[in-house]
């Protein structure tokens, strides 16, 4: 099993090499439909998927926890479903004789909850939409460990994994803060507190709150090696921390 971070990864990346909707196409060759955005990330991020490429598959095999939307959650999948008599209705005859015999037609998967963003593809290719509208049914995928993050005490470093635009650092936990600078792709910050959807870093010289679904922790500040201890220490505390030491040493030799 992944991770949801490595899960979203293998959905960025499998996002960015899409440029046309294709019928059973998982992003490997530009062209994808909306269930082969999720098998290709998955294969990005080394599952060795063997399931049918089809939307009612994954639905009834690959998705636990199954429930009408509500209380969304970073990494969710969401489902579009038609009941029999609507139009449109096309359940494949192999699941009629099944329990649930919705026609689960679309999938997709959500990437953000404060603002909303689910990513799908469609006709035209990759879609995000901002509001819960036909997505009437969600759940896990079976291939991700929701529970299990890579988790540190902090402080710690991590590295920015947004697609393509930069990480917004803002002087509060929220989009409704202000925006106070932004830091690269692929660049590693100071996590300095971990919260609930947002971390308090600090990055060249700036401090703010970013949302930690775009930060992948790396590895502790203070870490044991065969040369010591290094203690990362803030450049305000510095002089303080140097007249401290030499009191230290002060005392010490006092004592000999």
């Amino acid at each position: 099993m992944i991770t949801v971070k490595e899960f979203l990864e293998g959905i960025r990346a499998n996002a960015k090499r899409i440029h046309d909707y294709q019928k059973g196409h998982d992003g490997s060759d530009g062209t994808c439909d909306c269930v082969g955005l999720i098998i290709g990330a998955l294969r990005l991020e080394g599952v060795d998927y063997k399931g049918t490429h089809g939307s009612n598959y994954f639905v009834r095999y690959c998705t636990s926890g199954m429930r009408r939307t509500s209380g969304l959650k970073v990494g969710d999948l969401v489902y579009k479903a038609k009941w029999p008599g609507d139009e449109g209705y096309d359940l494949p005859p192999r699941y009629e004789d099944g329990t649930d015999i919705k026609d689960y037609y679309h999938i997709g998967v959500v990437m953000s909850v404060e603002p909303l963003s689910i990513w799908h593809c469609s006709g035209g290719g990759m879609h995000y939409d901002d509001k819960i509208g036909k997505w009437n049914y969600c759940g896990e995928c079976t291939y991700v460990n929701y529970g299990e993050e890579k988790k540190m005490t902090p402080p710690y470093i991590a590295k920015v994994i947004t697609s393509s635009d930069a990480l917004r650092l803002r002087t509060g936990p929220g989009t409704d803060y202000i925006k106070i600078g932004s830091v690269p792709k692929d660049a590693e910050v100071n996590v300095i507190t971990h919260g609930d959807g947002w971390d308090f870093v600090e990055y060249d010289g700036m401090h703010g709150y970013a949302s930690n679904q775009y930060l992948s922790p790396v590895r502790e500040i203070h870490e044991d090696t065969e040369e010591g201890i290094t203690i990362t220490i803030p450049k305000a505390d510095v002089s303080r921390f140097v007249d401290v030491l030499r009191e230290l040493i002060g005392v010490l030799e006092g004592g000999k």
